[in-house]
């Protein structure tokens, strides 16, 4: 089964033979030629077409690819804004039960809980969230919850903080997040993800 498209591919010459030029969400405004095959993502792994260049009359192609496999998780967020919510519900669709989410931010945790609960489209059913209210930015306290042990971390630009320039925040935080990592290499993460708003910061 398809679950949704994700952009066009163009048949084009190259190096002698034709080749595949993809086009990834190409805008909402965009109108597949008749010469355009369409990118669907698929759950289904018995699905292993590739594109024939040969074959002009078939537009089912696709490359599968495994499914997900679920895991027990212990994921750290760091900071608040908008995009929290989507991430939150992303992750309890390949989390196992059991999972915890950690969010820390300069919201009371009453106050977290309560937007959480506002804005939520359906409720979490993988993993448990629990809120605390932390500066992050400083070493002494972000090394406590480092060492509670995560797998992964995601550093958001942060609107807790009423800071003018967020960037500012998540780069501090990236760079004590290595240096607790540097003195405790055996509680590495295994995925660091931040949110940098700037591309200059980038």
């Amino acid at each position: 089964l398809f679950r949704s498209v994700i952009g066009t591919s163009t048949l084009k010459p190259g190096d002698g033979r034709p080749y595949f030029s993809p086009r990834l969400n190409p805008g909402k405004d965009h109108v597949v030629g008749k010469d355009e095959w369409l990118i669907l993502l698929g759950d289904d792994s018995r699905i292993v077409h590739r594109p024939n260049p040969s074959i002009h009359g078939r537009t089912e192609f696709v490359i599968a690819s495994a499914p997900r496999e679920k895991i027990r998780e212990r994921v750290l967020i760091l900071g608040w804004n908008s995009h929290i919510f989507n991430i939150l519900q992303e992750y309890d669709t390949f989390l196992s039960a059991g999972s915890e989410i950690t969010i820390a931010s300069l919201f009371a945790p009453e106050k977290a809980q309560a937007m959480l609960d506002e804005t939520l489209s359906r409720p979490l059913v993988n993993a448990d969230i629990s809120c605390v209210h932390l500066d992050y930015t400083i070493a002494s306290r972000l090394d406590t919850l480092l060492e509670a042990g995560s797998g992964t971390c995601i550093i958001l630009a942060d609107e807790s903080s009423k800071e003018s320039d967020p960037d500012s925040r998540t780069i501090v935080t990236i760079l004590l997040v290595r240096d607790f990592e540097a003195r405790h290499p055996e509680k590495r993460l295994r995925q660091i993800v931040a949110e940098i708003l700037s591309v200059e910061n980038a």
